[in-house]
C-alpha cells in the first residue's frame, strides 16, 4: 500500500502540466496549438518570452519537488517510496492522465526531483546543461547531454547506489525516449536553435 500510495502521489502530480494551464491562465491561448505543439518551457520560450518560459519551468519543476517532499514528509526515510513518487512525477510529466496521456519531455520535471533526491549531482547538471545550452544554442542537445550523464553521476557520487542508479537510469532513458525526434534533427542538422528575442513557431 505504501508503494501505491508513493506511485499514487508521484503520478497524480506530474500530471498536472503548466505549460498548458499557464498558457491559457495569462495568455488565453493553448500552447499545444502553437510552434511545435510541446506544452515544455522551449516551446513556451519560442512564443511566449523568456518570463513565460521560465515560470512554466519553475511549476513543471516544482511538481518533482512536490512528489518526494511530500512522500518524505509521511514515510520517512524509506527511500525507495521517494524514489518512486519522482519517478512517476517524472512519468504523470511524459504521460498525464489529464491531458489524454500527452505530455510534455520531462526536463523540468526531472530536475525537481534531482534536485531533492541528489542535490550535488543536480549542480553539476544545471551547469552542463548551461554550458551547452550558451555554447551551441540548441536546448535539446543540452537536456539530451545532461540526462545521459545523470546516472553515471548519481552512482560514483553516490557510493555506488545501485537503487538510485536504477531509478537515474529508468528516467534517463524516458526523457532522452521522448527527445528521440530532437536527436534525429540534431544528427540532421535540422534541430533549431534557441534565441531569447525570438519567438516563432520553430520545433521544439
Amino acid at each position: 500500500m505504501l508503494y501505491l500510495a508513493s506511485i499514487t502521489i508521484g503520478y497524480f502530480l506530474g500530471s498536472f502540466n503548466f505549460g498548458i494551464i499557464l498558457s491559457k491562465i495569462i495568455h488565453k491561448q493553448d500552447i499545444r496549438k502553437m510552434g511545435s505543439g510541446n506544452a515544455g518551457a522551449t516551446n513556451a520560450l519560442r512564443n511566449f518570452g523568456p518570463a513565460f518560459a521560465i515560470l512554466v519551468f519553475f511549476f513543471d519543476m516544482l511538481k518533482g519537488v512536490a512528489a518526494v517532499l511530500i512522500t518524505k514528509l509521511f514515510y520517512g526515510g524509506n527511500d525507495t517510496l521517494y524514489l518512486l513518487a519522482g519517478l512517476f512525477a517524472v512519468i504523470g510529466h511524459l504521460y498525464p492522465i489529464y491531458y489524454k496521456f500527452k505530455g510534455g519531455k520531462g526536463v523540468a520535471t526531472t530536475s525537481g526531483v534531482v534536485i531533492i533526491v541528489e542535490p550535488v549531482v543536480a549542480s553539476i547538471l544545471f551547469g552542463i546543461f548551461f554550458l551547452i545550452s550558451f555554447a551551441s544554442r540548441y536546448i535539446s542537445l543540452a537536456s539530451v547531454c545532461a540526462i545521459t550523464l545523470y546516472p553515471i553521476l548519481v552512482y560514483f557520487i553516490y557510493d555506488n547506489s545501485i537503487e538510485k542508479t536504477i531509478f537515474a537510469a529508468i528516467i534517463a532513458l524516458l526523457v532522452i525516449f521522448k527527445h528521440r525526434s530532437n536527436i534525429r534533427r540534431l544528427i540532421k542538422g535540422e534541430e533549431n536553435k534557441i534565441s531569447l528575442k525570438s519567438k516563432g513557431k520553430n520545433k521544439k
